[in-house]
């Protein structure tokens, strides 16, 4: 009869301390670093936006068209008297480009850092919070900063567009009231008399609503522009005696106005954070690049019409250059 012999387990050798110290750092370093392995690369691992409601691609459309092309497109005249003609159409194209550009850019960071944080829409103030908290260490503990920067300086950049706005409609009523009867009133009383109206369509948030106003908006712009057209190109043009390239202080202050005329990238992410199919915003033919061929379209004819229908004599909207009778 055999015996069993238990044979004893060897002792393991003893493990380095040197060893065992770098694995405890790393360990130490992967629980409190792995945030900071973070790169574009993992795009594709994320989960795509999905959002139950929203509104389509046409009304994101209207409402960024309505948004972007305001009081400064009649303006546009001037700018190619001070950067020259050819000069002006180029710097209306660049810009709009790089408006364009950068805009994409803005909403393809959106779309990452929502879906990396596992929500569906971000605003400015969010987009700046989550760059910094996915950026360097020293940077992180300044997120809530970027977020009070960012939207400070929103709330600066639109109160003074508005208030361009507010102003270019009271003097416009003002003088069509006047053109058919003389009330006697001032700049000032009409601006109390729009004050009502204003506050009462900014009280909606509701998009659809608000692309309906945006669409009626729409149509009133462009008949005016088409009225406007019409009698610039039946007028004789001074084509060839206008400068093609003005001097570099006009060329710069010309950007700086074509610029001014680009002024609703306040308005791109709360129309992607409600646009039912997030993906439809960017792209080659998505919402804000096919909006801005349009609009820069739109103050290209504009400038350039005006521009060699009046030439040198253009004042600062194309609107105080025209007739006052039919």
């Amino acid at each position: 009869m055999s015996s069993n012999k238990v044979h004893p387990i060897p002792d393991c050798p003893a493990r380095d301390p040197c060893i065992s110290t770098v694995e405890s750092d790393f360990r130490k370093s992967e629980r409190y670093d792995t945030s900071t392995i973070s790169t574009f690369s993992d795009d594709e691992e994320l989960p795509p936006l999905a959002r139950k409601k929203g509104i389509s691609a046409k009304m994101t459309f209207v409402n960024y068209l309505k948004g972007m092309v305001g009081a400064g497109c009649l303006s546009l005249p001037l700018v190619f008297k001070e950067a020259g003609l050819w000069a002006g159409l180029v710097l209306i194209i660049f810009c709009g480009f790089l408006n364009n550009y950068c805009m994409l850019q803005l909403v393809h960071c959106s779309q990452y850092l929502s879906r990396k944080k596992g929500d569906t829409c971000l605003d400015y103030g969010s987009v700046a919070s989550e760059a910094c908290s996915n950026s360097f260490n020293w940077i992180r503990p300044h997120k809530n900063l970027a977020r009070i920067m960012v939207n400070s300086a929103i709330a600066v950049f639109q109160l003074g567009i508005c208030i361009i706005y507010y102003i270019f409609v009271a003097v416009h009523i003002q003088e069509i009231v006047e053109q058919y009867w003389s009330p006697g009133l001032s700049k000032y009383t009409y601006m109390l008399i729009i004050l009502i109206p204003f506050i009462l369509i900014n009280f909606s948030r509701n998009l659809k609503i608000i692309t309906v106003i945006s669409l009626v908006g729409n149509v009133i712009m462009m008949v005016s522009l088409a009225f406007i057209y019409q009698y610039l190109i039946q007028q004789p043009h001074q084509l060839d005696s206008l400068p093609w390239i003005g001097n570099f202080d006009g060329i710069m202050m010309a950007a700086g106005s074509i610029m001014y005329t680009f002024e609703g990238q306040a308005i791109v992410l709360p129309l992607e954070n409600n646009l039912k199919h997030p993906e439809k915003m960017i792209g080659s033919f998505g919402v804000l690049s096919l909006g801005t061929a349009t609009i820069a379209l739109v103050y290209a004819s504009c400038g350039f019409l005006g521009y060699v229908t009046y030439g040198k004599n253009v004042k600062g909207s194309i609107t105080l250059n025209l007739p006052e009778q039919p």
